[in-house]
């Protein structure tokens, strides 16, 4: 199962970062699954896109799937907390999530869509059903979210690998309370700038709200766990049991 991550920001032009991206467009890797954990146009606006060109199945919330459908997504697997899926070898079960807020609230917090029309506007990405999964396969585990609050804490329970959103501050407040039950860490919720000045991003860069180096220094002190910033296409392997 692939996990492939794409966004555009604001620096100097990067050819290399291009050609990457027109690969993956022009021939995206093969993708068994795609699971979203909420609807906003961030997480959910390429699924169709995505969908028709690798074929993998989307594992979302009613919402999320409805929103996809309207556009133009053939299909969609609704699912909700406390589900299970098996797709090949991997055991998918769903699980209850938060999303964090955002000046106090939760952004576009409804939980059906605005319309039967194709969404349009920002707005009309809902939130949903928030969702978290953990996945396992040949014994090894991954949990992944896309952030939350102190509220809704990820499983006390091992995992490999954790794949944690941790963009607003609201995410980086669960560290110290749960991530020292994981084996590992991966942080990959560093949000790209949005584009600004017609001009491409070089590297990779955070969010004006993403303090990671908060996040390095709590994670050191509080759990001495690995932790892991996974970079646009640089895989990262889980180690062989």
């Amino acid at each position: 199962m692939n996990l492939l991550s794409v966004a555009a920001g604001s620096r100097a032009f990067n050819r290399t970062f291009l050609e990457l991206l027109m690969e993956c467009v022009i021939s995206p890797p093969k993708a068994d699954a795609i699971l979203v954990t909420h609807g906003h146009f961030d997480h959910l606006l390429d699924v169709p896109v995505v969908m028709s060109r690798t074929q993998a199945r989307l594992i979302a919330s009613r919402s999320s799937v409805n929103l996809t459908k309207h556009a133009g997504a053939s299909s969609g697997d609704a699912v909700t907390a406390g589900d299970v899926r098996r797709i090949g070898p991997w055991k998918i079960r769903v699980l209850a999530a938060t999303h964090d807020r955002l000046l106090g609230k939760v952004p576009f917090d409804q939980h059906e869509p605005r319309s039967t029309w194709s969404p349009q506007r920002p707005a009309d990405w809902i939130c949903g059903e928030p969702l978290a999964f953990l996945m396992e396969i040949n014994g090894q585990r991954i949990y992944i979210d896309s952030g939350g609050t102190p509220a809704q804490l990820p499983p006390n329970e091992y995992v490999d690998l954790a794949i944690l959103g941790m963009a607003l501050p609201d995410s980086r407040a669960r560290i110290a309370r749960r991530v020292g039950t994981f084996e590992a860490a991966l942080h990959s919720a560093g949000v790209i700038r949005t584009i600004s000045f017609c001009r491409w991003l070089t590297d990779f860069n955070f969010g004006l709200l993403t303090d990671f180096p908060r996040v390095q220094r709590d994670c050191a002190r509080e759990n001495r766990r690995r932790l892991i910033l996974l970079d646009y296409f640089r895989p990262w392997t889980l180690p062989r049991q």
